[in-house]
């Protein structure tokens, strides 16, 4: 465990940063651009890819991102991890898995409205996939994560091994 509470690569973590305010600045303040632009002509070929329902889920994407910023921030400060930071990582990635679990079981998240002819109810499905396919690759880390965690903490201390030698 000594490497992972090691010295943290501060380039990965710019590009994490950098990441994140994107998508927070995105998902908040123009979600309506995103989306497919058909003709770079003519700009009615321009539709908005995400449903209007998902707008229930950018709070808690946004609490997440935004947490896991603030991690990154405090990650950059101290230059490596420690087990306070480990732990952090650890409830971050519960929030995630709940935030992607109500992406995985909340309503569709591509709206099929503005796109007739294209294959929505299919991107949906392989949408879908690819979350339930992050959810379980988090699940998996973080159970790693949480295994490791626990192997670092020390052993408790019993009334055998708070005896003197030869009592």
């Amino acid at each position: 465990m000594s490497s992972s509470l090691g010295r943290i690569h501060r380039g990965w973590l710019i590009v994490e940063m950098g990441c994140l305010i994107a998508l927070i600045v995105l998902f908040n303040t123009s979600p309506n651009r995103i989306g497919i632009l058909i003709s770079a002509t003519d700009p009615h070929s321009f539709y908005p890819l995400l449903a209007p329902r998902f707008q229930v889920h950018v709070p808690w994407l946004t609490l997440w991102w935004g947490l896991a910023l603030s991690l990154a921030v405090i990650k950059f400060a101290y230059n490596r991890w420690t087990l306070a930071l480990r732990w952090a990582a650890l409830g971050l990635n519960i929030l995630g898995m709940v935030v992607l679990g109500r992406l995985l079981l909340g309503s569709p998240i591509l709206w099929s409205a503005l796109l007739d002819g294209w294959p929505v109810p299919v991107l949906n499905v392989v949408v879908k996939v690819i979350i339930g396919l992050s959810l379980v690759g988090l699940v998996v880390r973080t159970a790693r994560e949480c295994l490791q965690l626990l192997a670092t903490q020390p052993a408790p201390i019993t009334g055998s091994e708070t005896s003197a030698p030869g009592e």
